[in-house]
């Protein structure tokens, strides 16, 4: 249902040309990163949490990544609404997506824990 909404939303935007297109894609973008961004979060924390409890050498990039992710999450998500309410659509967009690449940090920093 509501993928079908944003999938109309987006023709009707496109209708209208380029410009209201890129401005309903970075605010899809912005949303969808901030709706993300909590659950994440905390699913990063307790699991960086968990292990640091109960395993010894835990790499300390698993752990910054815990503390990292929150804190540039919201940082990037602010600075991506104010880069959207400058009309800077692309980098507003590329913006609310940058702290999901701590995920891949975490996971890449937990891979090289236990094969190497």
């Amino acid at each position: 249902m509501l993928f079908k909404h944003m999938r109309e939303e987006l023709q009707d935007a496109a209708r209208q040309g380029w410009r209201a297109e890129a401005r309903l894609v970075a605010r899809n973008t912005i949303i969808a990163a901030a709706a993300a961004f909590c659950p994440l979060g905390i699913i990063i924390a307790v699991i960086a949490l968990a292990l640091w409890d109960n395993l010894t050498g835990m790499p300390d990039l698993m752990l910054n990544t815990a503390y990292y992710y929150p804190l540039t999450g919201i940082l990037c998500i602010a600075l991506a609404i104010w880069m959207f309410n400058r009309t800077l659509y692309t980098g507003a967009m590329l913006v609310a997506m940058a702290p999901f690449l701590w995920i891949f940090v975490f996971i890449g920093a937990g891979l090289y824990w236990i094969f190497v």
